[in-house]
């Protein structure tokens, strides 16, 4: 998934910037966790513009502070 997120910066001016998301939940097996990874990297490569790159494996790895913790970085 590809996300455009929008934050306040630490100086207060405004930012956006495009995540890409990969959701690999927990519980998933480790084959399809491969596949899902060698999909993602190749995807990954391809996209011009991603700020950054998130692997989620739960709802809590997508928190909006979580994420703007990520891009400020």
């Amino acid at each position: 998934m590809v996300y455009e997120l929008h934050f306040a910066d630490r100086d207060g001016s405004r930012r956006a910037v495009i995540v890409l998301i990969s959701w690999s939940p927990q519980g998933t097996s480790p084959e399809q966790m491969a596949a899902h990874a060698a999909v993602y990297v190749a995807l990954r490569n391809q996209l011009d513009g991603v700020d950054l790159s998130i692997e989620a494996m739960s709802r809590s790895d997508l928190e909006y502070d979580r994420l703007v913790r990520a891009a400020r970085t």
